[in-house]
């Protein structure tokens, strides 16, 4: 929804001045919340993010657009989810997961996955020549399985893996040992056009995540933008993408590394109906369900 007005890619902001990012990306979806009565709307996520928006005088209807920073702890999500829905009126939530958890708490929610962005599918429309090359673009952190990609790697030396997009500072000394295989790339933080370019020269775009009830809790945005750029997608064993067409899951490193071998051979890109998919899934159809979604809230 947000990408129309707020570029994806904004890394050395978000990671320098977190609060300056969260309030460059409000000063846009504000005004959608207040058209719908919303007197005051709270961005909820890390600390220095909701200390920002914590003077308004106005009762609050609160509005969630961020992820809590709880690094992983699932007693510490369910006690900080359980907080925030005291004092929300309603949530979009972008998996089902997410959605049974709030739900729990006898509060509305709407479930709108992730999508990409129209641009972003057309500037891959026509590029036809691919390299034998696995690509993840998007943050290393604790979502990524780094024991599960440095096994793949050992296991298909003669394909190319190349990492673009920010490592974070407690995953640099083991992503640095994955580095060493002679069949991997760190390309590091990526921009918009930089990270067409990763995909347009790639023939299978990569979600190694980690399992579990986080992993769980993730409809991974990387998926659909891998699929703009005609890419068949092959994915950790999570729950998201065991529902999302066209993902081919791999439960471990052998069946991992073995659908990457079978996207390589059996779905070229561009792959025609993994664009096909993209199209049906942008952004302006994702703001057309939120806007639906915010009407009906005002009219209850």
């Amino acid at each position: 929804m947000f990408e129309r007005h707020f570029p994806r890619y904004f890394g050395g902001i978000e990671r320098r001045w977190p609060a300056i990012a969260a309030a460059i990306e409000w000063c846009a979806v504000a005004p959608k919340l207040y058209k719908y009565g919303f007197r005051r709307a709270v961005l909820i996520g890390t600390t220095e993010v909701s200390s920002l928006y914590s003077l308004s005088p106005f009762r609050p209807r609160i509005f969630d657009l961020l992820d809590p920073d709880l690094n992983g702890d699932e007693k510490k999500y369910f006690g900080w989810l359980r907080k925030t829905t005291r004092r929300v009126d309603a949530f979009i939530v972008t998996a089902a997961a997410l959605a049974e958890d709030v739900a729990h708490f006898g509060k509305s929610v709407t479930i709108v996955p992730n999508a990409c962005h129209g641009s972003f599918l057309a500037g891959h429309s026509r590029n036809a020549e691919r390299n034998r090359i696995a690509a993840y673009l998007g943050t290393v952190d604790q979502r990524v399985d780094l024991d599960l990609l440095a096994a793949v790697v050992e296991l298909l030396p003669d394909v190319r893996f190349e990492i673009g997009g920010r490592v974070n500072h407690e995953y640099s000394t083991p992503i640095t040992e994955i580095a060493k295989h002679d069949n991997v790339t760190i390309l590091g933080p990526l921009d918009a056009e930089d990270g067409r370019r990763l995909l347009e020269r790639a023939s299978v775009g990569i979600i190694p995540f980690a399992t579990g009830w986080v992993g769980d809790r993730i409809n991974p945005v990387k998926s659909y933008e891998y699929q703009a750029a005609g890419l068949p997608v092959v994915a950790s064993d999570i729950a998201e993408c065991r529902e999302l067409p066209l993902v081919d899951v791999g439960r471990d490193a052998k069946s991992f590394a073995a659908a990457i071998c079978r996207a390589l051979e059996e779905r070229p890109a561009p792959w025609a109906p993994a664009m096909e998919f993209a199209q049906r899934n942008r952004w302006d159809d994702r703001a057309a369900l939120i806007d639906a979604s915010l009407s009906a809230f005002d009219e209850a």
